[in-house]
């Protein structure tokens, strides 16, 4: 019984899936491009974006040396990651490190830009003021592991949804393995029912996930409407059960094209063909009209790889995954040992 809602719900979106109807948001397809691929910048339609120019903007002067050349660059823009790398392992975010972000920002004149997997309402919950009033809803930003990319004045610029049929194949998967489900869309997260492994989001400072039995009709579905979720989470208490699981969940999308990945251990991220958080910060650069080269980038897990292998400066945490220190320019010390203001300071403060 406590299913009735949300099958009523896949009902629509195989019925969906059949006739190629969708909410009305655009399809994954322009996020299919490699983070190194092609320059041009593939803004959806109908989003609005400022259209300036802004060769001639002041950004810092903080110097270091390119990967590549080993001559020197500027690094005018700094992207970090926040859960395992600007918050604690208990999801705590130490001021002295807002202080050294500032720091940079106001006197470095360094654009600061969060590149997350969590929402930007999450994101901004994380960190709290005065860092998240200076970043507020009007900052450039990268969320939803590169699903919605904000732009100067906080427009999207750039956003993707799974597909239908995706979905769909999403939940009936997690049903067979007995996990629970969370769908993003925006600063909304939805879920079937609550449990305190869904409400545990707040611990993230995430917002609180809402019932799609609730809001069924305000999303359309009552109409015909398909779920449109930027990306989805599969997830349980145990670890080890999202590492045994990890594997059946990749061959069932793989007729989908759909990306798995993880920045937490008991959660699976599934997001659409081509997406990662390095292919938004990709593209949110293009939109500033910065190049890599100028970028610094901090990271810890497995969606910060192609982030940190794209940036001119890649810092993985001392906590990281092996993988990710692999692909680092320098190893920071840990997020509890305040790793994110050691490397902040070792390339911008230090630098000058």
């Amino acid at each position: 019984a406590e299913r009735v809602g949300i099958m009523y719900a896949v009902g629509f979106v195989s019925a969906a899936s059949a006739s190629g109807h969708r909410l009305g948001l655009r399809d994954a397809a322009s996020a299919a491009r490699a983070v190194c691929g092609s320059s041009r910048n593939a803004r959806a339609p109908g989003r609005a974006h400022d259209g300036v120019r802004r060769r001639g903007s002041s950004f810092a002067c903080a110097a270091t040396e390119s990967k590549e050349t080993g001559t020197a660059r500027t690094i005018r823009a700094l992207a970090s990651d926040v859960d395992g790398t600007l918050l604690s392992t208990s999801h705590n975010f130490d001021p002295k490190i807002a202080e050294l972000i500032l720091e940079a920002v106001d006197e470095h004149e360094i654009l600061f830009f969060l590149a997350t997997g969590k929402s930007r309402l999450g994101a901004l919950n994380s960190l709290g003021p005065p860092l998240s009033t200076k970043l507020g809803n009007k900052s450039p930003g990268v969320f939803l592991q590169g699903l919605i990319v904000y732009g100067r004045g906080g427009q999207i610029v750039y956003e993707s949804t799974l597909a239908a049929e995706t979905i769909a194949a999403i939940i009936e998967q997690a049903h067979e393995e007995n996990v629970t489900w969370i769908g993003y869309l925006g600063d909304r997260l939805i879920v079937e029912r609550h449990t305190p492994l869904t409400d545990s989001v707040k611990i993230q400072h995430e917002p609180q996930p809402e019932l799609l039995s609730e809001v069924m009709a305000e999303l359309g579905l009552e109409k015909g409407e398909a779920l449109a979720f930027n990306k989805m989470l599969v997830c349980n208490e145990d670890p080890d059960v999202i590492a045994d699981l990890r594997p059946r969940f990749e061959q069932k999308m793989e007729p989908f094209g759909a990306v798995l990945t993880q920045a937490i251990p008991n959660q699976l991220e599934i997001l659409p063909p081509g997406a990662s958080k390095g292919d938004g910060v990709r593209r949110l650069l293009e939109h500033l009209e910065l190049d890599a080269s100028e970028l610094m980038a901090i990271g810890d897990a497995e969606n910060d790889l192609e982030m940190l292998s794209l940036a001119n400066v890649g810092v993985a945490m001392g906590n990281g995954k092996e993988s990710v220190k692999e692909v680092a320019t320098w190893v920071a010390p840990t997020n509890n040992e305040l790793g994110a203001a050691a490397a902040i300071r070792k390339f911008i403060l230090d630098s000058k």
